[in-house]
């Protein structure tokens, strides 16, 4: 996921920084809103880079309370587990003597 940011950002920050890449847009007489293209490719570069901030922040604030409850609960199984696993060795010893 952090490449996948990081692949976004160096993207949108070269759309923000580049001058407009799009010739045949360049060259065009009518423009919706009036912006010219320019400031179409620094909005595009801003809009994508604020896409993807926010979609891997929501996957990360999902994600990783999931995965570490997962972890917790393994952990817990373990413990459980080895605490049966001991306390039967002790009631057989028991049993032995």
């Amino acid at each position: 996921m952090v490449a996948i940011l990081a692949f976004a950002l160096a993207l949108g920050g070269f759309l923000l920084a580049a001058p407009p890449l799009y010739p045949a847009y360049a060259h065009q007489s009518v423009r919706r809103f009036g912006i010219g293209p320019a400031l179409d490719q620094y909005l595009a570069g801003l809009v994508m880079i604020g896409e993807q901030v926010g979609s891997l922040t929501l996957c990360f604030a999902f994600l990783l309370p999931a995965a570490s409850r997962t972890r917790a609960d393994r952990r817990s199984r373990v413990r459980l587990q080895t605490s049966r696993r001991s306390s039967e060795v002790k009631a057989h010893r028991h049993l032995q003597q």
